[in-house]
């Protein structure tokens, strides 16, 4: 995808650096444990959902605050590799960089984290508004709750007045504002996230969709529940006059089993591919397989930003597990590499459910976000 074609999203959120460790076992109050490796690298889920983006494809921004330390350096330099803009990261001189301390079972693969926010509890109304032109300019928006509220806020609320779209990764699970709800879009819990917001456990899609339901009575379109090895549920919803709200549809998307070697930062690689899949004007269903698919290669790798797939590894998995085996005429596919569509996801017309011209028209003209 050439940077023409690249859609441009702007990340709030935290920066951090991550110190990993392995072990065998997680300790018990007062023990000591002997781990087997250890890791310092660039984390926070604010970066991780940044790099996600940037490298699924997209033209990515970031704002947030780093320290006055040594730290500070670690998230510079992996924003340079990524090609992410810095403009609107700036240092905080009476805090350091936000800190992750991370355990990682050898044996699951599932981790336990102590995070210090840091300087990322400094991201002001002002440093948003600062970047405001990129805001307006963007084709979606994403933010957590690892910023400062007042920070959160404004993004909103400028979101809402350049009529964009944002994505709320509603984690760590703190309190969300009434009024947030109606600018957010789509929001995109954990099943534990989602349980502590609407009181509702998630153990099947009935239930999830009765969680999904509660975040749409406030005023959320789109509800994203991601539930580990089991997959995504999904569910858009629609507002009559009356303020009635009623599920346009709902679906629960499966992932590609792999062997999890750590799953840090694997809802966070969600989150990132996610936006460049929305953006570039895949159907919600069609983005969720992107993005699980994206998580999935994540959760094979150590580390957290370092552990996101490139947009060669996701395309390459995606059609081996979503798309295996669809055909494409020569003309078609022409026509949608100059448009930079991803043609696997459409619906083919022609003899065996071939994708022709036609389809690849009908999907220029008529993208479904």
């Amino acid at each position: 995808m050439s940077i023409a074609q690249k859609k441009n999203i702007v990340v709030l959120g935290s920066a951090n650096v991550d110190i990993s460790a392995q072990t065998p076992v997680f300790p018990r109050d007062g023990e000591t444990v002997t781990g087997d490796t250890v890791l310092v690298s660039t984390g926070g889920k604010g970066t991780n959902q940044a790099v996600s983006a940037a490298r699924s494809g997209a033209c990515v921004t970031m704002i947030a605050r780093i320290g006055n330390d040594f730290f500070a350096d670690i998230p510079r330099a992996l924003y340079e590799r990524e090609q992410i803009d810095t403009r609107f990261v700036s240092r905080d001189p009476d805090h350091s960089t936000g800190c992750a301390l991370i355990e990682v079972h050898a044996g699951s693969g599932e981790n336990r984290i102590t995070v210090i926010p840091g300087a990322n509890m400094t991201v002001t109304a002002e440093h948003v508004a600062a970047a405001e032109a990129e805001i307006a300019a963007a084709d979606i928006l994403l933010t957590q709750m690892e910023t400062h509220p007042d920070s959160i806020q404004k993004f909103l609320e400028l979101a809402a007045a350049h009529g964009k779209k944002v994505i709320l990764n509603p984690a760590p699970a703190l309190p969300i504002p009434d009024s947030w709800y109606p600018m957010i879009d789509t929001i995109t819990p954990n099943e534990t996230e989602a349980e502590h917001y609407t009181g509702i456990t998630v153990t099947d899609d009935e239930s999830a969709l009765k969680a999904a339901g509660v975040f749409a009575a406030k005023g959320v379109r789109c509800v994203i529940i991601t539930c580990g090895a089991r997959g995504v549920f999904c569910a858009e919803f629609a507002r009559d006059e009356r303020g009635a709200v009623t599920p346009v549809f709902h679906a629960r998307i499966l992932t590609y089993r792999v062997q999890a070697l750590d799953t840090t930062g694997a809802g966070d690689a969600f989150n990132g591919a996610l936006c460049t899949a929305l953006a570039e004007g895949r159907t919600l269903v069609d983005a969720c397989r992107f993005a699980t698919t994206a998580a999935t290669l994540s959760v094979t790798k150590r580390g957290a930003a370092e552990s996101m797939a490139k947009r060669d590894e996701i395309d390459a998995l995606y059609n081996r597990f979503y798309h295996a085996g669809k055909a494409i005429t020569p003309m078609a596919r022409r026509l949608a590499q100059e448009n930079g569509l991803f043609w696997r996801a459409l619906e083919g017309t022609g003899e065996n459910g071939t994708v022709t011209e036609a389809d690849v028209k009908k999907a220029i003209h008529h993208p479904m976000v």
